[in-house]
């Protein structure tokens, strides 16, 4: 629905999209929960990880890559537009930098301490054609404008 002249507008509004949030307290989003989430208790039975086969070149098994960004830094973002003034808009909100499944599993293995074990699966085949195997955020215009220090 577009605003028309005359229409009574809120002071200022934000519209936001976080990018794959991970953190504390996933279990409610169930089947949408961050990979490690959904995978703790795989890995923590010795299980191994399970990560999709590339079916591109550019691209290996595992190098699939996510913009990640903790909820924590999500909150971060809600607090400093509660006590700051900006433009309104509508924005994407992330990290800023993209990062491999493998390099995630990877390090998720490090902190557990299990031996590392992943293996690589077929993606879905009605997946295959749609899938995004890059998603990163640019984040320069909230870091000039919101002062962000997101990690």
């Amino acid at each position: 629905m577009a605003v028309e002249k005359g229409d009574v507008v809120p002071p200022k509004w934000a519209g936001l999209k976080f990018f794959n949030v991970y953190g504390a307290n996933e279990y409610h989003k169930g089947a949408m929960r961050s990979v490690i989430a959904a995978n703790y208790e795989r890995i923590k039975n010795g299980e191994p990880l399970r990560l999709f086969r590339s079916y591109q070149a550019d691209f290996p098994d595992g190098g699939l890559m996510r913009d990640f960004v903790y909820v924590s830094d999500c909150v971060e973002i809600v607090f400093w537009m509660l006590d700051n003034s900006f433009e309104s808009s509508v924005d994407k909100a992330g990290s800023g930098k993209a990062r491999s499944w493998l390099d995630l599993g990877c390090a998720t293995f490090a902190a557990m301490e299990p031996p590392e074990r992943i293996e690589f699966v077929d993606m879905l085949q009605a997946l295959r054609g749609r899938y995004q195997y890059l998603t990163e955020v640019p984040i320069e215009k909230m870091r000039a404008a919101w002062c962000l220090h997101v990690t």
